[in-house]
């Protein structure tokens, strides 16, 4: 039959388009799930470590909880939200970082018979799956080195001996205050030679006065998470103008255990978490999934050793001086 010029230029573009969808279709979908949002530099960090592995590899989705922002009593109908996204788009593997994605959509994720990698998890996995670790789901997860960071502060003045640490009131700062690996519950403990203190306060009134009462009892302070801070009128202050905050008040060297509250007008550091390397880690355990090896769908493993983060404006603003053994070891910030 005879085709005009037309009607083969249309039939052209209808193929193309046919086998378009059809390369569309067949190209895996990873649904990211995060229980925090993108301008908080963990999920920005651990998110370009993803990318950076599965770019190119599958379609990457992401849908942001907002836990850090948003109060606990609206936690749930978000995870009700993130669940319908699941539900629409189908996805052939679902990423779900940090704890309260994975215990808010966890036994979802698994219900649907979709493969379940998490990242930064700080609890116990089995804890968000009634007391086992259920087929079908791996990750890594993530524990501050605050032993490898307290060696550091020896290290570093053998006469420091009083610590506080500063966390916000958030289920991850009560896991690390409960873990066994940590402070075991407890709000002072004793570890090689050293008195340490974990304060939690989601007030950023209680976090300022307990800083400035650091200036005449402590040696040392260690910022951890301080994401969930709201000030007298209710209002979420951000991490980064709390840190900001401590650095310019606080004659008290800060040090931090992940890499984002390190560099200029903020702590030191220490050996700190990246978020980067968390989501390549985490992204190359997806990578197993979609080449089909069901052997490692179980694997659960730690993040890889931190890495010894300074920063130059932070260590001249203390007047610290890094001993020359430990020099070769560290990575210069700002």
């Amino acid at each position: 039959m005879y085709l005009s010029n037309f009607s083969l230029k249309a039939l052209a573009i209808f193929t193309i388009i046919f086998l378009s969808s059809a390369v569309q279709s067949k190209e895996k979908k990873v649904l990211i799930i995060e229980s925090y949002h993108q301008e908080f530099h963990w999920d920005a960090n651990y998110s370009k470590g993803i990318k950076s592995i599965l770019e190119g590899r599958a379609s990457l989705y992401f849908f942001e909880m907002d836990t850090k922002r948003l109060s606990i009593s609206e936690h749930q109908k978000r995870a009700e939200e993130a669940i319908a996204r699941i539900d629409d788009l189908q996805p052939d593997i679902v990423m779900l970082g940090d704890d309260n994605a994975l215990r808010l959509v966890g036994k979802a994720v698994l219900s649907r018979e979709i493969p379940l990698v998490f990242l930064g998890i700080n609890g116990n996995p089995r804890d968000y799956f009634d007391g086992i670790v259920p087929f079908g789901i791996s990750g890594v997860l993530e524990r501050p080195l605050l032993k490898r960071d307290l060696l550091l502060v020896k290290k570093i003045n053998p006469e420091w001996k009083n610590i506080l640490v500063l966390f916000d009131n958030s289920p991850t700062a009560k896991i690390y205050r409960d873990s066994p690996f940590f402070f075991a519950g407890n709000n002072h403990i004793e570890m090689l030679g050293l008195n340490i203190e974990i304060f939690l306060s989601n007030s950023y009134e209680e976090i300022q006065t307990k800083v400035k009462q650091a200036q005449i009892d402590k040696d040392v302070l260690f910022i951890g998470g301080l994401n969930a801070l709201k000030d007298k009128r209710n209002q979420h202050i951000d991490s980064r103008t709390v840190i900001k905050w401590i650095y310019r008040q606080s004659e008290v060297p800060m040090f931090g255990f992940w890499k984002g509250t390190a560099g200029r007008d903020a702590a030191i550091g220490g050996y700190v978490i990246d978020g980067f390397s968390m989501g390549t880690q985490a992204a190359r355990q997806v990578i197993t999934i979609l080449e089909g090896d069901s052997s490692l769908n179980r694997k659960i493993e730690w993040q890889k050793h931190g890495r010894l983060i300074l920063s130059q404006s932070g260590l001249k603003r203390w007047n610290i001086v890094i001993p020359n053994y430990l020099q070769e070891e560290a990575e210069y910030i700002d």
